[in-house]
């Protein structure tokens, strides 16, 4: 299939009608005052609306109904004294809104060390209340502003490109779905016909046709956990969640396993990490899938003598690192700096997009915060991926 490159430069627009501030604070003055400095303000042609909330309780449930906050001034003390912070770890790691501006404002700054707030919290500033003039307040609104829309744009092309990668994914899946279910649907067939061979010579006993109907049943549930598990994979994440990477490693092996096994490829899996990891499990599982696949395609292009594919996952300095060598003999010195660059492609035509390797480093390193490195080993390519281990802060 020919590959339809998408310009998202062209395609990718801002499309709210105003830029929407969240003030939360349980001080009903500064929503007056923030109001008023703000009050017909225009930016790029659309208006300011301000949301307020007097609670970090309040401001979770304005944020269902208002999924396209621009910024967000919190206060940090309100119906708790961590409230705040709770707010913003509720926006950043439960909604996974990495796009919203958000600043934080305090009263007391003494009873709120700046530096731990910066560490600890993904906050794009922090204020005390009484150096917010009005002139300050707008130029940092606007400031935030025109962050949030180049961010906003930067999403929007990434989903774009994920979609072309899903798509350009999904001819692949069919064929390993295809490849899963040739031989349970040839064993069915030839149960069957033994089956009818044997009511025609009526030789058959009660026994007999439970036994044949429960090697059916087990093969039809092996078909349908097959659906289920491609079905699960071309599912989006939308919240982040805390899991084992070696529970994610054997989905993905469940997966490519056929092909594998097809072409005798030996898949030696070594894993000694007994961390989780907090982040994205399907996103890791297609990036994880896509390097596989990649050390499998080397291989049989290759026509490598005794392949082997080697998974080594362990834990290191609060990390989970996952490695993913072959023996294929490597990538090309003269291409292994751009295999992550945006449609470079190794493959043919008809086999690449250029957008697998691409995306994966988008996947791991934008969205999970991560880290995906390329490099040759003594046998082939090694690739790996670092993840943080799950340490969202509780408060």
């Amino acid at each position: 299939m020919e590959d339809a490159l998408v310009f998202v430069d062209d395609e990718v627009t801002i499309n709210e009608d105003k830029w929407k501030v969240l003030i939360v604070d349980d001080d009903a003055d500064v929503h007056a005052i923030t109001k008023v400095a703000l009050q017909n303000k225009r930016f790029h042609g659309k208006e300011i609306e301000i949301i307020s909330a007097m609670s970090a309780q309040e401001a979770k449930e304005l944020l269902v109904i208002h999924d396209d906050v621009t910024m967000a001034l919190v206060d940090v003390m309100m119906e708790t004294p961590d409230a705040g912070l709770r707010l913003i770890n509720y926006i950043r790691n439960d909604l996974n809104n990495t796009i919203m501006r958000l600043i934080l404002r305090t009263g007391q700054p003494d009873q709120v060390p700046e530096n731990e707030i910066i560490e600890l919290y993904d906050i794009n500033d922090y204020k005390e209340k009484t150096e917010l003039t009005a002139q300050k307040l707008y130029t940092l609104t606007r400031f935030s502003i025109k962050q949030y829309e180049e961010l906003k744009k930067i999403e929007q092309q990434e989903k774009l490109l994920l979609i072309q990668t899903r798509n350009a994914q999904m001819g692949e899946m069919l064929n390993m779905i295809a490849h899963q279910w040739r031989q349970p649907l040839s064993a069915i067939s030839s149960i069957v016909n033994n089956v009818q061979i044997k009511l025609v010579m009526k030789e058959y006993s009660e026994e007999f046709l439970i036994d044949q109907s429960s090697q059916i049943e087990n093969l039809l549930q092996h078909l349908s956990k097959t659906i289920t598990d491609f079905r699960r994979f071309f599912m989006p994440d939308k919240q982040k969640n805390s899991f084992l990477i070696q529970t994610t490693i054997d989905k993905s092996l469940e997966i490519i396993h056929p092909s594998i096994e097809s072409n005798k490829v030996t898949i030696n899996n070594n894993n000694t990490s007994t961390e989780k990891i907090f982040s994205f499990e399907n996103e890791i599982q297609q990036v994880l899938l896509n390097v596989l696949k990649n050390a499998h395609d080397a291989i049989v292009l290759h026509k490598t003598e005794n392949p082997h594919i080697d998974i080594n996952c362990f834990d290191k300095d609060n990390k989970v690192y996952i490695q993913i060598s072959d023996n294929a003999g490597g990538i090309k010195s003269s291409v292994i700096d751009s295999i992550f660059d945006p449609y470079f492609t190794t493959k043919d035509n008809t086999n690449g997009t250029g957008l697998g390797l691409y995306m994966s480093k988008v996947i791991i390193e934008d969205h999970c915060k991560g880290k995906l490195t390329a490099k040759n080993g003594d046998e082939g390519a090694v690739f790996q991926i670092e993840l943080e281990h799950d340490n969202t802060p509780t408060l």
